[in-house]
C-alpha cells in the first residue's frame, strides 16, 4: 500500500510565523531540531494533516509522527 505525501513549500518553511509551527519534538538523539516538511493529507482538501519523518534508530527504520491534526497555516492557507 502506497502513502501519498507532500513536502512543505520553502516559502512556508522559512516564514517567520508559519515555519515554526512545523518544529515538533522528537526523541533525544534522533533528529536535530529542524522544521518537518513531509506530510500526508488524511481527509483530502483542507482536512487533517500528519507530519512525519523516517529515521534510523539503532539500525532499525522507524517513522516518527510529529503532528496529527488540523491543517497548519501556510503562505497559501491561513
Amino acid at each position: 500500500m502506497a502513502v501519498s505525501f507532500s513536502v512543505e513549500s520553502e516559502a512556508t518553511l522559512s516564514h517567520g510565523s508559519y515555519g515554526p509551527q512545523r518544529e515538533f519534538p522528537a526523541p533525544a538523539g534522533v533528529v536535530a531540531k529542524e522544521r518537518w516538511s513531509l506530510h500526508t493529507k488524511l481527509t483530502g482538501g483542507n482536512g487533517a494533516r500528519m507530519y512525519f519523518r523516517a529515521e534510523r534508530v539503532d539500525g532499525q527504520a522507524v517513522v516518527l509522527v510529529g503532528y496529527f491534526g488540523p491543517h497548519l497555516d501556510t503562505v497559501r492557507y491561513h
